[in-house]
């Protein structure tokens, strides 16, 4: 039976229902499979279905249930958790239904627009569940009757674990349109009130505890990659922090399991539930939203408004939406554990360079002027490329720190240019070829990498091959899809202005990018909004709820491998191919249900990127950004302007008064000084254990080197000596 999940659209009248259809379904031809339940549901016998050296992997077709067994210790992780599995009771239907569920499935009715769920348990009762023995794994298909839809699903014995593969091309659809897929939610599980946790990837990463007793069920739900920028909600509740790694884990008292997005991490979300009194189980899980959405705000014929969600009919064109399960074994039973397993799955080569300062200057600012009362916009030279060697020479005089130097808004425009990449040009307010050349020979001669930023994604106007009316991304509902910011005030998700480039032009303006600047002299390039912001685009099923965004962005930045290439808070797909990683995360979204933060983010990658933190200066603690950055070995970052206008205080950028080069000067060398040895004796170090008790802080880094840094006012004692509040202390390793 379907139970009922929520109303996915709030409609007034017969003229909004009319312009809801005409949006999501008027001119998207339909290519789904037609559901049907064969005649005869073959049902493949209970037991082994698959078995190497280190796990075998069990089918019961009863329970629906899927089982794996670890040949060496006899551990079982199940998709029902394995402690209800063998108890038998089932008393409590509640309970039955949501933990013997491989699958939930959310849906929408193609003519009513109505939304509903249904659980995979549900088919497994009614015998509508075929499965089918393949190479390594069994096939099984689950058929929903209530909701007419069959999900096609592959689970395969690895080396390291299970793959869970929904096979999206082979799904069959009724009158109902499938929207998303939870993914075995009880597979990483613990039972409540036990020493274990979950850990999600919010942000820089976080724990959440599973105790029930005093306190309410915590919902966590956040998608992989940030929520698709050319779809956001209307409102949120809260800023949120993007996930940028597709992996999740659990620690079940003395295990640990590791989940891992494999392919499809742009259509997923990672979600979990904690202290659930009524099911008695912890757990964090993932779900694939396989088509686009939209919403509008739009008003009826009695003049009430509604925010109405349009929903592509037509799905994402994915082959397979895959996840890796994969006890951890040989690793410490702890989320560091967990950072070492899946550090060691990405296979992360190379080592970080030794910039202990990275100096993101800024170059122009549009303001608005008047000339005889009609206004003007214009670009003002915040800093001009002939003033930078003299910033650089004023720090190199005092400190010892090596120096990187990123240069951001120097394109056409500045800052807040409207043409994309800069229109491939340097903004003649701020300098030219011959003194940005001029400026590279200076910066080489004292070491110093010079790097300039491009935004390839945003735009406001026709450029160079770009067009504005033709090349923008669109949105479920085919408007032009723009850049969103979110108001602290109002909670209200505001059109920026931005539009986004259409997704089969991305790689083109990276292979154009590429050719314009190639004689220009850089160290090399950074990229602040492609590391970052996945969007879709409804243009083209290809691109649908962010689709192939890792593949095409990946394939952009292996193209300038010739020299540095830098992101800004990268994704994984950005971050593996980046050689710097700037402005990593600090922080989780903060929702009040979670328990602790973790600089998981900096555990999988330290060591073989150069991370630097977010910009020091403009922190709103800059004592406790900077104390973050020691504590997981990264270089420090600060943020420079060489001159600053009254004028910029009524722009989005009046937060550079605190950048004013003269005025961080001695920050900057104060902080590097500070810290310069503490980083050098980590220098291509990875990271083996970060713990926090209280507010001490202590990192174990892989050459043997130990910090502890104090987060609070009062002095902390440490086996190296006291350290006093707001400081830190550290004992270098032997190992190199």
């Amino acid at each position: 039976m379907a139970m009922n999940f929520k109303k996915a659209f709030v409609l007034f009248t017969a003229v909004v229902m009319s312009f809801a259809l005409s949006g999501c379904f008027g001119a998207e031809a339909n290519t789904n499979k037609p559901f049907s339940v064969p005649d005869e549901i073959k049902v493949l016998e209970t037991g082994a279905v698959a078995e190497n050296e280190n796990y075998s992997l069990l089918w019961d077709g009863d329970a629906g249930a899927v089982l794996l067994y670890d040949n060496a210790d006899g551990e079982v992780w199940s998709s029902v958790p394995y402690d209800y599995y063998r108890s038998g009771d089932r008393s409590n239907e509640y309970q039955e239904l949501n933990l013997c569920s491989s699958f939930v499935i959310t849906y929408s009715n193609k003519t009513t627009m109505d939304s509903a769920a249904e659980n995979s348990f549900d088919a497994v009762r009614n015998g509508d569940v075929y499965s089918l023995k393949i190479k390594n794994g069994v096939r099984v298909i689950y058929y929903f009757r209530d909701a007419e839809i069959s999900l096609p699903v592959d689970y395969i014995l690895c080396d390291d674990g299970l793959e869970t593969r929904i096979l999206a091309d082979k799904i069959t659809e009724g009158d109902n349109i499938l929207l998303e897929v939870a993914v075995m939610p009880y597979f990483a599980s613990a039972k409540n009130n036990t020493d274990s946790y979950l850990f999600v990837p919010s942000g820089c990463g976080a724990l959440m505890y599973v105790d029930d007793t005093t306190r309410n069920i915590r919902n966590y739900s956040e998608s992989v990659y940030g929520d698709d920028a050319a779809s956001q909600p209307m409102q949120q509740l809260t800023e949120t922090e993007t996930v940028r790694l597709p992996v999740f884990s659990v620690k079940d008292r003395n295990r640990s399991l590791m989940g891992i997005i494999e392919n499809g991490a742009e259509l997923a979300k990672i979600n979990a539930v904690a202290g659930d009194s009524q099911i008695g189980y912890s757990a964090v899980y993932p779900s694939f939203r396989i088509r686009s959405t939209a919403e509008s705000v739009i008003k009826g014929a009695d003049k009430k408004t509604a925010t109405v969600k349009k929903v592509t009919l037509s799905k994402a064109k994915a082959k397979y939406l895959s996840v890796r399960y994969c006890p951890i074994k040989g690793y410490e039973n702890s989320y560091n554990g967990v950072a070492a397993a899946y550090r060691d799955y990405l296979g992360l080569t190379g080592e970080e360079s030794s910039i202990g300062i990275m100096l993101n200057v800024i170059g122009g600012i549009n303001v608005s002027k008047s000339f005889l009362g009609i206004p003007y916009n214009s670009v003002s030279a915040a800093t001009r490329l002939d003033e930078i060697p003299q910033m650089l020479n004023e720090l190199t005089d005092r400190t010892d720190a090596n120096i990187a130097v990123k240069l951001s808004g120097f394109g056409k425009g500045g800052l807040d240019g409207k043409k994309l990449a800069g229109g491939f040009k340097i903004d003649p307010a701020l300098g030219n070829i011959k003194k940005l050349n001029k400026l590279y020979q200076s910066c080489e001669k004292q070491g110093i990498p010079l790097i300039m930023d491009f935004d390839l994604i945003y735009f406001r106007s026709s450029t160079s091959g770009f067009s504005k009316n033709y090349d923008s991304a669109k949105t479920a509902d085919l408007i032009a899809a723009q850049r969103k910011s979110y108001s602290m005030v109002t909670h209200q998700i505001e059109d920026g202005g931005d539009l986004m480039l259409s997704r089969d032009k991305l790689i083109a303006v990276g292979e154009k990018l590429k050719d314009k600047i190639s004689d220009w002299k850089l160290s090399g390039v950074s990229f602040s909004s492609l590391g970052t912001d996945a969007y879709g685009d409804c243009n083209d099923t290809e691109y649908y709820a962010k689709n192939r965004m890792s593949q095409d962005a990946a394939k952009i930045l292996s193209g300038f491998k010739n020299g540095v290439v830098a992101t800004a808070g990268a994704n994984l797909y950005a971050a593996m191919q980046s050689d710097i990683i700037t402005d990593t995360p600090e922080k989780s979204s903060g929702y009040n249900f979670i328990d602790a933060e973790i600089p998981f983010y900096q555990m999988i990658f330290k060591g073989s990127k150069l991370l630097t933190s977010q910009s020091v200066n403009l922190s709103s603690d800059k004592v406790q950004s900077f104390l973050k950055a020691v504590s997981t070995g990264q270089a420090l970052e600060f943020t420079v302007i060489r001159n600053f206008e009254n004028s910029y205080i009524f722009t989005a950028n009046s937060g550079l008064s605190s950048g004013v080069f003269r005025d961080v000067k001695n920050d900057i060398i104060d902080f590097s000084n500070r810290y310069n040895t503490a980083l050098s004796s980590v220098k291509g170090a990875q990271i083996l254990k970060y713990e926090k008790q209280g507010e001490l802080a202590h990192t174990v880094f892989s050459n043997g080197t130990e910090i502890y840094v104090n987060f609070g006012a009062e002095t902390a004692v440490t086996p190296f000596g006291s350290v006093k509040g707001f400081d830190f202390i550290s004992k270098e390793g032997n190992s190199k």
